[in-house]
């Protein structure tokens, strides 16, 4: 590891020369210079891995996770039970009371799929959600906006012909 002058290794008439104070400061120098340019570069490196795994994140879809699909200058979307199973969500962009984000979950009750729905109005722009089954009948639902990082959550409750809210934002 230490760079050794080639002089302090050669003999001179039976005697071993010994390198000067001078010579080894600059072999301990340039041990310790190469060492941290090896530690700079192992730094860097792992920078670049995490900012690589932090940006390419946002782009990677997670279980429970699904994009909000904007209607709001199209038609809304029919309900279609065939296309569907037991814990489906979708979320939809509408105009509800201006800017609205309609979410429509199925669920298995008396062994058929129903579906029920819930309507959040809100001016902030999301293009996620994240949801999580808490029973057979209610789900939690966090709007998110990926570049922002700004959410909205609530939670949907719904069996036979009834459904509910209960927003978690406030």
């Amino acid at each position: 590891m230490f760079k050794i002058n080639q002089q302090s290794m050669k003999s001179q008439q039976g005697f071993t020369y010994a390198p000067s104070s001078e010579e080894q400061i600059e072999s301990i120098q340039v041990f310790n210079l190469s060492l941290n340019n090896k530690t700079t570069l192992i730094v860097i490196l792992i920078i670049t891995a995490l900012a690589h795994s932090a940006c390419s994140q946002s782009s990677i879809k997670r279980p429970n996770e699904v994009p909000i699909v904007d209607v709001r200058n199209t038609k809304e979307r029919e309900i279609n039970l065939a296309s569907h199973k037991h814990q489906d969500i979708e979320v939809y962009r509408t105009f509800f009371l201006g800017n609205g984000y309609k979410v429509r979950y199925y669920q298995n009750e008396n062994g058929k799929l129903n579906y029920h729905e819930g309507t959040v109005v809100l001016e902030e722009v999301f293009d996620k959600a994240a949801y999580k089954w808490t029973s057979d009948t209610s789900v939690a639902v966090k709007l998110y906006n990926t570049v922002s990082r700004k959410e909205n959550k609530f939670e949907l409750f719904g069996y036979g012909p009834s459904s509910s809210m209960k927003d978690y934002s406030q």
